[in-house]
């Protein structure tokens, strides 16, 4: 019957061998951290407000935005005479206009509001009393109003004020979607070099096995030629089985730390048994 270690030790050996069967996938920390931002979800959630934000500075800056107005009118009547120019009291008198008006409008940051109006009426007429049975009259009107109660200051921010309340909710969006993105970037490049260090001492644990060995060997040959004693054998096989668990150890490092930069960088789940090889080296 196996024992509980000899299972854990069977499951280590297990994994060690498929890791170094497997191809390791080379990442570098830039696209590691291109990797994590494009795939994290908290920075996605935070980029749909600061886009939300950026809108509604578009929207309170609508009442300074110039403003075209276009209308038409056309009236019919029909009525007798009122004073005696007019003619016959029997008679009915025709009256028909139409009137055309195009306008522009502006609101300044100051809260100035100015207008442009041109105006061009067409009347039609059978009175006695009318210059012309037919006549046309045009007109231009400058208009510019200056509020002095209400929307008056002489700040010039307070008119506005609309708009820098949606300039600063834009500003606030924007820094909280930066600050996301900071805090994937640190995350990305602790995990980063967190596997890159258990690599490193992995590869240390390796050197040190590899000295325990030579050393065992050197020990056996020098009591096989009487120079030390049987019993100093025992500390170069302890020291031997240091190491080896050491190693191991340094190979559950590497699995750890793999699988946090995994977590970071939100790697799909079929990707989450390829190894990782960081191919940066710190400065």
């Amino acid at each position: 019957m196996l024992t509980r270690g000899a299972v854990l030790l069977g499951m280590l050996l297990a994994a060690r061998i498929a890791r170094a069967e497997a191809p390791a996938r080379p990442l570098g920390l830039r696209d590691a951290i291109q990797i994590a931002v494009a795939r994290n979800l908290s920075i996605v959630l935070r980029r749909e407000p600061a886009l939300a934000a950026r809108k509604g500075i578009d929207v309170a800056a609508l009442r300074f935005e110039p403003t075209v107005t276009a209308s038409f009118l056309h009236s019919e009547s029909d009525s007798p005479p009122t004073t005696t120019l007019d003619g016959s009291a029997s008679r009915i008198f025709h009256l028909q206009n139409d009137t055309w008006q195009l306008g522009l409008q502006q609101r300044l940051r100051s809260g100035t509001l100015l207008g442009l109006d041109f105006t061009n009426a067409r009347t039609q007429s059978s009175l006695g009393s009318a210059l012309q049975p037919l006549l046309f009259r045009s007109g231009i009107e400058l208009r510019l109003t200056q509020p002095l109660l209400k929307g008056f200051a002489f700040d010039l921010d307070l008119p506005q004020v609309e708009v820098l309340r949606a300039e600063l909710l834009a500003q606030r969006a924007g820094e909280d979607v930066r600050l996301g993105v900071m805090l994937v970037v640190k995350a990305t490049e602790d995990a980063y070099w967190g596997l890159a260090q258990a690599i490193d001492a992995h590869a240390v644990q390796q050197g040190s096995l590899k000295l325990a060995e030579q050393q065992l060997d050197l020990t056996r040959r020098q009591i096989e030629a009487g120079v030390l004693s049987p019993a100093d054998l025992i500390n170069v096989e302890s020291t031997l089985a240091q190491r080896e668990l050491q190693l191991v150890q340094a190979e559950a490092q590497i699995a750890d730390a793999a699988d946090q930069l995994r977590r970071v960088l939100n790697l799909p789940r079929e990707q989450w048994a390829e190894p990782l090889r960081p191919t940066d080296r710190p400065q």
